[in-house]
């Protein structure tokens, strides 16, 4: 009866642990969705958001995340012709997109600390993405098809309150103290 005390007790007493869960959100823009830089410099051209309205944060902790973007029509010959880059809603660079002259092309990024951390301040977990043409030319088009992204958060489970505890220690012990004891003669 003692090593079933001591199994119960050594359950009660580990640790619970995070369950890591991985959710994405999915954007298939109207094909295509064109965008064209109409001034010169460095200014968000085209807005879009990833959003986990139906995800209550509460005790849960973002740990990561990835964005991909599909698209095509960025020649990436910066500085003498179009270059165009991602950035956050409070300007946080992202990353720069490829060369997508001659077929689409699906970047992919993990998003920085700072990036997470601006997700983390809204009311549910939600990501908005500037894009931008980041040369002093006019007039360049890129053509948009899907962007994806990806989070990894860990679901942190409660402690067990010492109530419940106490409870079932002293369930134990009266299980223990109610049995009959067997002798042998």
């Amino acid at each position: 009866m003692k090593h079933i005390f001591a199994f119960f007790l050594g359950l009660a007493l580990i640790p619970a642990t995070a369950q890591a869960v991985t959710l994405s959100d999915l954007i298939l823009f109207p094909t295509p969705t064109a965008i064209t830089d109409k001034a010169s410099g460095n200014q968000i051209n085209f807005t879009f958001e990833h959003s986990f309205p139906e995800l209550s944060t509460s005790g849960l902790s973002l740990v990561s995340g990835a964005l991909s973007l599909t698209h095509f029509g960025n020649s990436n010959s910066e500085p003498t012709a179009e270059a165009w880059s991602l950035f956050s809603e409070s300007g946080v660079f992202i990353g720069k997109l490829s060369g997508s002259n001659s077929v689409k092309i699906t970047d992919s990024w993990e998003l920085s600390g700072d990036v997470l951390n601006e997700m983390k301040t809204k009311s549910f977990w939600n990501l908005n993405v500037g894009v931008s043409e980041i040369t002093p030319f006019n007039n360049e088009k890129i053509e948009l098809y899907e962007s994806k992204l990806r989070i990894n958060y860990d679901q942190i489970p409660n402690a067990v309150e010492p109530s419940s505890f106490f409870l079932l220690i002293s369930g134990i012990l009266m299980l223990m103290s109610g049995r009959p004891s067997v002798r042998q003669t």
